[in-house]
C-alpha cells in the first residue's frame, strides 16, 4: 500500500489514514540561558490552543523557595515558548492558567516535579477546559546546543544528540526542513526564511555540519555526508543540479570524516585523509587541476593527506591543513588569499608561504586565517575593512577594480592574544581564546563584530556580553555564532533574514541568544480502533477512531490530494481511552481498505515516525 504525505505544523500526534510517504511537523523553540548549579531550566512550549486562548501563566513554588517563579507567554500564530529559571528542589508544584483576551481564566492544570541542575528532563502538562471542551498541552525541557556553523544568510545548530536545526533564509532549501516559514523582506521582495531553529527533515543525527552561502551538509556518525539545497553547480554532491529541500545522500558511497563548504562548492576529508571536492569550479577551488564544473566528488590533485579542510564562505578558495601542520590552499587569488605570496590563481593545492605550522585554518570570502600550534594568529588576503586584524605592512592588490589593502603572505594579528580557534565570514575574522573568551575584528556595519557598536576594526576588540565560547565560532556573511561552554548558543550582527533566530530580524551588535530545541515528548498511544477503515466506490465514510495509551492528541485537519480527514484535540489519560474526533473521507477518495495510523511528531523536531496498527 501506498501513504499519502502529510504535512501539518505545531507538536501533535495524529490518527490518520496514510496513503504515501512521510510526514513532517514544523517546530517550535526555548530559550536558552546558562544558570547556577543550583538552578533549574524550564523551557515550556504551547504548540496551539483554542482560539479564544491569548496568554497562559506557568507558575512554580514549593519547599524552599523564597517566592514563586512565574512567566506570561503571549499566545501567537506560531503558539508561545518562554524560560523559567526554577531553584533546584524534589517537590516543584508546577500550575499553569490560560486567561482570554479580556482576563478570564480558560484553562487550567498542575503537577508536581523534580526540578534538577540545568536543562530538565521532558514532560507535558495538560490544561483542562474550564469552558469549552478543547484542553491544551504544554511541554517542558530543552537540549543543550553542541555546534554552530554558518552560512552567507543563514545558521544550523546541533543538539545533543546530534539533532540539526537550521534558521535564516531558507528560499534555497538551505534550512533542510518544509516546515510552514516566515516571509522576510528581501533585496527583491519577500522570502522564506525562519525566525527561530526549525529541525532538518529526515530524522537524521549529524557528528558535524558544513554551511555555504545557500546550502548546508551534514556528516553522520558513520562517515555518510548529506547535503541539502541550492544546487546550481553541483554542490550538493548528487550528481545532478536539482534543487533538494531535505537531506539527500552525496554520491560515490565515500566515507568522510569532516566536510566543509564554500561559496558554491563542498569538501570533505576520507577517514584515509584524501580530499575530494564537488560544485562550482570556475576559479579552480576543486582542486583537481581543471575549471570544470562538478556534480560529483572529485579528489583534490597532490597525493597530499589532509586532516582538516576549509572553504571560503562568499568566496572561491579552499584550503587544508595535513597532518603535520602544513597548510595548503587552491583556486582564486586575486587578493592574496592563498598565501603564496603572489596572486597567482592555482587550480592544485600549493603550499602557503612562511613555513608556519598550523593547527586550524579557515577561510573567508577574501581571506584566511589560521591559528599556530602555539595560539599564535596568522591572516593572509583582502584588509580592505582590517579583516586580517594586523598592523604589518600590507601590499596593494585588485580584482580588476581599484586597489586594495591585502597581504599576500601570513602577517600577525595584533593584540598578542592567545587562541583556540578562528574563524573568518564577509569580511570579518572572529576567534576564541585559549581561555573562551571571543574576540572580532574588521567589517561591521551589521554589528557582527559583537562590541555594542558599528564601527569596522583594524586589530581585535572584546566581544560583549560576559560569555565563555566552546571553540570554535560560527563565522556567516555578516553574522557570528558561538557556543558557550554551558550548551547556550548566542548569535550577532547581521539579522536581515532571522539568521540570529532570535524570533526577529533585527540587526544586534552584541550577541543575543538563540532558544535551545525543545526536548520531545512522545505520546505512547497503544493502540486504535478500528484499525482498518473500508472506503467504497462512491460516497463519504464517516466514523470514530479509539485510542488507547497515554499521552495527548491534538488533532486537525489534514489534506492530501484524493481526501480529508477530521480528527479532533483529545487527551488520552495512562492506561485510559479518548474518541477522537468522528473523521470524514470525501468521495473521490480511491476506493480501498486503509489502514490506521498513528502518527506522532517527535517533538515537532524530526519527520514524524509512523506507527502502524
Amino acid at each position: 500500500m501506498k501513504r499519502e504525505s502529510i504535512f501539518r505544523q505545531g507538536h501533535r500526534t495524529i490518527v490518520a489514514l496514510l496513503v504515501a510517504a512521510a510526514a513532517l511537523t514544523a517546530c517550535e523553540h526555548g530559550g536558552p540561558v546558562e544558570p547556577a548549579s543550583s538552578t533549574g531550566i524550564l523551557i515550556f512550549h504551547i504548540a496551539r490552543a483554542p482560539a479564544n486562548v491569548a496568554m497562559i501563566t506557568v507558575t512554580v513554588t514549593g519547599p524552599g523557595m523564597s517566592s514563586a517563579v512565574s512567566k506570561t507567554a503571549v499566545l501567537t500564530a506560531n503558539g508561545a515558548t518562554d524560560t523559567l529559571l526554577v531553584p533546584t528542589g524534589s517537590s516543584r508544584l508546577v500550575e499553569a492558567n490560560a486567561f482570554d483576551s479580556g482576563g478570564a481564566n480558560t484553562h487550567r492544570g498542575d503537577t508536581t516535579i523534580a526540578v534538577v541542575p540545568g536543562p530538565n528532563p521532558a514532560l507535558s502538562l495538560v490544561l483542562q477546559p474550564l469552558t469549552g471542551s478543547v484542553p491544551i498541552v504544554i511541554t517542558f525541557g530543552s537540549l543543550k546546543w553542541s555546534s554552530l556553523i554558518a552560512g552567507s544568510f543563514h545558521t544550523c545548530g546541533l543538539a545533543s544528540g546530534g539533532a540539526a536545526y537550521c534558521w535564516g533564509f531558507g528560499g534555497y532549501g538551505q534550512l533542510g526542513s518544509t516546515a510552514s516559514m516566515s516571509q522576510c523582506t528581501s533585496y527583491n521582495g519577500f522570502t522564506a526564511c525562519s525566525l527561530v531553529p526549525l529541525p532538518v527533515a529526515g530524522g537524521l543525527t549529524f557528528a558535524s555540519l558544513a554551511a555555504g552561502s545557500l546550502h548546508s551538509c551534514g556528516l553522520a556518525s558513520g562517515g555518510a555526508a548529506y547535503c541539502w539545497g541550492s544546487n546550481g553547480y553541483g554542490q550538493l554532491g548528487t550528481g545532478d543540479t536539482t534543487q533538494h529541500l531535505t537531506p539527500v545522500a552525496v554520491a560515490g558511497g565515500l566515507t568522510f570524516a569532516s566536510l566543509t563548504a564554500g561559496n558554491v562548492h563542498t569538501c570533505g576529508v576520507t577517514s584515509g585523509g584524501a580530499a575530494y571536492c564537488w560544485g562550482y569550479n570556475f576559479k579552480g577551488q576543486l582542486g583537481d587541476g581543471s575549471t570544470t564544473t562538478r556534480t560529483l566528488p572529485v579528489a583534490v590533485a597532490g597525493g597530499l593527506t589532509f586532516a582538516s579542510l576549509t572553504g571560503s564562505l562568499g568566496g572561491h578558495h579552499t584550503c587544508g591543513l595535513t597532518s603535520g601542520g602544513a597548510a595548503y590552499c587552491w583556486g582564486w587569488n586575486a587578493d592574496g588569499q592563498l598565501g603564496t605570496g603572489d596572486t597567482t590563481q592555482h587550480l592544485t593545492p600549493v603550499a602557503v608561504a612562511g613555513g608556519l605550522t598550523f593547527a586550524s585554518l579557515t577561510a573567508g570570502a577574501h581571506q584566511t586565517c589560521g591559528v599556530t600550534s602555539g595560539g599564535a594568529a596568522y591572516c593572509w588576503g583582502r584588509n580592505d575593512n582590517g579583516q586580517l586584524g594586523s598592523t604589518a605592512t600590507m601590499s596593494q592588490c585588485t580584482e580588476g577594480g581599484p586597489l586594495l589593502s591585502c597581504s599576500k603572505v601570513p602577517v600577525a594579528v595584533a593584540g598578542g592574544l592567545t587562541f583556540a580557534s578562528l574563524a573568518t565570514g564577509d569580511p570579518q575574522t572572529c576567534g576564541v581564546t585559549t581561555g573562551g573568551a571571543a574576540y572580532c575584528w574588521g567589517y561591521n556595519a551589521f554589528g557582527q563584530l559583537g562590541d555594542g557598536t558599528n564601527q569596522s576594526r583594524t586589530t581585535p576588540v572584546a566581544v560583549l556580553g560576559g560569555h565563555t565560547f566552546a571553540s570554535p565560532l560560527a563565522a556567516g556573511g555578516g553574522h557570528m555564532g558561538g557556543i558557550t561552554t554551558g550548551g547556550a548558543a548566542y548569535c550577532w550582527g547581521q539579522n536581515l533574514w532571522g539568521q540570529l533566530g532570535d524570533s526577529t530580524t533585527t540587526n544586534r551588535a552584541v550577541p543575543v541568544a538563540v532558544p535551545n530545541p525543545v526536548v520531545p515528548v512522545v505520546p505512547q498511544i497503544t493502540s486504535v480502533d478500528p484499525s482498518v477503515i473500508t472506503i467504497p466506490g462512491s460516497g463519504t465514510t464517516t466514523g470514530t477512531i479509539t485510542l488507547t495509551g497515554s499521552g495527548f492528541v491534538q488533532g486537525d485537519s489534514l489534506y492530501t490530494s484524493a481526501w480529508i480527514l477530521l480528527t479532533g484535540d483529545a487527551v488520552v489519560s495512562a492506561g485510559g481511552t479518548k474518541i477522537a474526533r468522528a473523521y470524514q473521507v470525501w468521495a473521490g477518495a480511491i476506493p480501498g481498505n486503509y489502514k490506521v495510523f498513528v502518527v506522532t511528531p517527535y517533538g515537532g523536531y524530526a519527520d514524524i515516525p509512523i506507527t502502524e496498527h
